[in-house]
């Protein structure tokens, strides 16, 4: 196939716009034979100025390829007028697909020119909310760089702490820490140690990725990992089964459940991150909340406490109780990196998306 990537340009914005999605998508793609273009030269691979992973197209008719990928950044960053006028036209001859990885419960894949693309490729999927019938549940997953940086060491040899370097902190991380600081941090204590984004001092390739990924990339912080047993992975926003919209009666009530607690979680929006599969390719024991009972999806699901130690906030003994065996979270660490790389490293990624492609 021939496949088109309208990537967001890096200098339009003060905000660079890293295109995660496209470059795990692309990678795999590159290694499956397809053929991979762009409206402009994207991923810069090495210090040599060439070795760019997606090539300006020598044809800027959409109508040439088979397949045409954007995503939200476009939206997100109120650059919508950059897309081509006739990107959704009725006539095209190619499938139109859009990543929406956004953190938010109203995303930009629920616009209403969006109905006009062939799938929306949904991060953060949850199947207790309402969406649109060309949502499919996507992920951020792994790219080369992660895979390639990621330094894990024997289990037994790492320090017995649990990373929680959280830059942002809202209410699902406030609720782990809660219930970490009386069950949990007494057996393995936290590591909160993050990255800060002044200028680090990099060798040139690392100032690359540094900046192509908009200052996400830090070798200190894989070294960290990978001597790590745990990783707490928990993110989102909770949401009860009377919290479906984004508006503000909604956020107002949240406020109260989190003041009052009076109402159950149901389910969680955001859950996934950059940290998730960090923590799976280094080899931690991955700590999130039961992605299954909260209608979290991923295209293919991890199994709780087999890949990832799963937290149920109405079940903490049962999570004390697997996080005690030292023995276990070693097998779950061990099960769960190698799940991350069966389906989500690119090769795996970019099968499932021709298959995708292919059922349209």
């Amino acid at each position: 196939m021939k496949i088109f990537f309208l990537c967001y340009p890096p200098d339009v914005s003060e905000i660079v716009g890293y295109e995660h999605g496209i470059v795990a998508l692309a990678e795999g793609l590159s290694q499956l034979g397809h053929e991979i273009y762009g409206n402009i030269n994207y991923w810069q691979r090495s210090t040599d100025p060439d070795d760019f992973l997606i090539r300006a197209a020598p044809s800027s008719d959409l109508n040439d390829y088979d397949v045409v990928v954007f995503s939200f950044h476009y939206y997100a960053l109120k650059n919508e007028g950059l897309l081509p006028e006739d990107l959704f036209s009725k006539t095209r001859k190619y499938a139109l697909i859009f990543i929406d990885a956004i953190a938010g419960v109203i995303t930009p894949g629920f616009r209403d020119e969006l109905r006009g693309a062939d799938l929306v490729l949904k991060a953060h999927f949850n199947r207790k909310q309402d969406t649109p019938e060309n949502f499919t549940p996507w992920q951020f997953g792994l790219t080369n760089r992660i895979i390639d940086y990621s330094k894990p060491k024997a289990f037994t040899e790492r320090r017995r702490v649990i990373s929680t370097n959280f830059r942002v902190m809202h209410y699902a991380r406030r609720r782990w820490e809660e219930i970490a600081q009386q069950h949990i941090y007494t057996m393995y204590p936290k590591d909160d140690e993050t990255d800060g984004f002044e200028v680090p001092d990099f060798n040139d390739l690392d100032m690359l990725f540094w900046r192509q990924t908009d200052k996400r990339h830090y070798p200190n912080y894989f070294e960290r990992m990978g001597n790590t047993a745990f990783c707490c992975t928990i993110g989102g926003e909770v949401k009860t089964r009377f919290l479906y919209r984004g508006n503000m009666f909604s956020k107002l009530v949240t406020a109260a459940v989190e003041r009052l607690m009076t109402l159950e979680f149901e389910r969680i929006n955001q859950f996934d991150s950059w940290r998730l599969w960090e923590s799976f390719t280094s080899g931690c024991c991955t700590i999130h909340y039961d992605l299954e009972k909260y209608g979290c999806e991923l295209p293919v699901m991890p199994e709780k406490n087999v890949h990832y130690l799963a937290l149920d906030f109405t079940d903490v003994p049962s999570f004390v109780e697997q996080i005690s065996d030292f023995d276990h979270v070693e097998q779950i660490a061990k099960n769960g990196s190698e799940w991350a790389m069966t389906h989500y490293a690119p090769k795996p990624t970019a099968e499932r998306f021709i298959k995708l492609v292919e059922a349209l």
